[in-house]
């Protein structure tokens, strides 16, 4: 219902069922006209949400949908750290019926040119949240849904051949970091599985993974928490590399290490990648690599030898077979050899 007031602006109240939802005033007619058909088109619809929710702003609206989420603790570290630097800085202030798709694109495109996961993180933080305020009836949609960051090529696993991986363990001198590299190698552990891993993750048909620990990217001290997927899983070892992992553990009480500073604390990935991995790759004669692309190797390897491909993703920890699909669809050279004699027998 539209009436003009004393003023002589123009009042719109909308009813919905016999009850009142919003007014609003206009200085001109037309305007208030055309507000009241677009309130009214949405609740015919289904589409309308109160236009004063939508005033909530991102920076008060944005810890309501983080206390929803259950998160391990490196991911909520990275998520509060994407939120302080990259959202609340732009968007805080905002409220969320203000954000139209084409400025949250432009936001999310400048961003991937600093820092493409900073840019993807902090994209996914604001497509969860605004779910959910479409969801609770904040916003009518999601500006989020139509942003698309820039493809970028996914770079190529970089494994080293069992040869290498020899070579590499033979030109690095400490026992802890030999056994380091065969278990990273040979179960294709990341990094933080394998500096939690304590006497009670050795089982008799390899390693029960079970929690993980990484140093804290925001100042000192570490960030325990559970599997990237949430899930514990087994891993086999081949038995010397088991055999001397038991042998390790062996004068461990429960609660220490089996890989550990020579204080006892948690090694650092950063330290033991710059100070024992890249020395080790020189020493080797090898290219330099990371503990990643030895998770890589293990992969690989377990492909090349015609592992089904749901095993390998169970071994990895991977969410799903898909993802393993997705990280490792580069065919190996054994692959390319049985294709190309298939080929060849083709004429």
């Amino acid at each position: 219902m539209i009436r003009q007031l004393n003023s002589g602006r123009w009042n719109v109240r909308i009813k919905h069922n016999g009850k009142h939802l919003v007014s609003r005033t206009f200085d001109r007619k037309k305007d208030a006209q055309k507000w009241e058909q677009q309130q009214k088109l949405a609740l015919a619809s289904g589409t309308w949400t109160d236009p004063r929710a939508g005033e909530v702003t991102v920076e008060v609206y944005l810890p309501l949908w983080l206390d929803t989420k259950t998160l391990a603790a490196s991911t909520l570290e990275g998520y509060e750290a994407a939120i302080r630097r990259h959202i609340i800085p732009v968007f805080g202030h905002r409220p969320l019926s203000s954000i139209p798709p084409s400025e949250m694109q432009s936001w999310a495109v400048n961003l991937a040119k600093t820092s493409r996961t900073a840019a993807r993180r902090s994209l996914g933080i604001m497509r969860g949240m605004y779910r959910m305020a479409v969801a609770d009836g904040f916003v009518a949609r999601s500006p989020a849904d139509y942003v698309e960051l820039p493809s970028l090529r996914r770079g190529e696993p970089n494994p080293l051949t069992q040869d290498e991986v020899v070579r590499l363990v033979d030109a690095t001198p400490n026992d802890r970091d030999k056994l380091m590299i065969q278990v990273l190698a040979f179960g294709g552990l990341r990094f933080g599985e394998l500096a939690a891993l304590g006497p009670d993750s050795i089982h008799d048909h390899g390693l029960h993974l079970t929690r993980s620990v990484q140093h804290s990217s925001q100042g000192p001290g570490v960030i325990w928490g559970d599997l990237k997927t949430h899930q514990a899983r087994t891993v086999p070892l081949p038995s010397k590399t088991l055999a001397a992992l038991r042998q390790r553990a062996s004068d461990l009480a429960a609660d220490e290490l089996i890989f550990s500073t020579t204080t006892g604390t948690v090694i650092s990935r950063r330290n033991w990648s710059n100070r024992v991995l890249t020395v080790a790759c020189k020493q080797a004669g090898i290219k330099r690599i990371t503990p990643h692309d030895l998770r890589d190797t293990a992969a690989t390897t377990l492909l090349a030898a015609r592992i089904p491909i749901a095993v390998v993703s169970r071994i990895l920890g991977h969410e799903s077979p898909a993802t393993t699909m997705r990280h490792y669809a580069g065919v190996t050279s054994s692959d390319r050899d049985l294709v190309q004699n298939f080929l060849d027998q083709l004429g």
